[in-house]
């Protein structure tokens, strides 16, 4: 059991630092402290169920990439943590300008 601990806490450090998150910004997106992200990082704690299906969800990957080998981050995953990080910090205006930007680019065809 400890050693798929330490590959979980080790592929869950990957996809963390992939997106350029510090432990303590996953941490407080999923609602938990920095230490036990910390512990799980390390091989020293076991998620929760919960806990592990808002990791897939914050960092964009199935719930097997965490436990599994190398396994590339779901496509688009790093831009959209970006866009939503980016966002936090714009005017309403802004954002409706984005939106429609948005809906330009999902009309275009491909």
């Amino acid at each position: 059991m400890k050693g798929l601990q330490v590959a979980f806490g080790v592929n869950l450090r990957r996809f963390r630092t992939h997106l350029h998150m510090t432990q303590a910004q996953l941490a407080e997106r999923i609602g938990r402290s920095t230490d036990l992200i910390s512990r799980i990082e390390r091989g020293e704690a076991s998620p929760s169920f919960e806990t592990i299906e808002q990791l897939t969800v914050v960092l964009g990957v199935p719930v097997h990439a965490l436990f599994g080998g190398p396994v590339e981050m779901e496509a688009g995953a790093e831009a959209r943590t970006e866009i939503e990080r980016l966002l936090a910090g714009m005017s309403p205006a802004d954002i409706s300008w984005l939106a429609e930007l948005a809906r330009i680019a999902a009309a275009r065809p491909r």
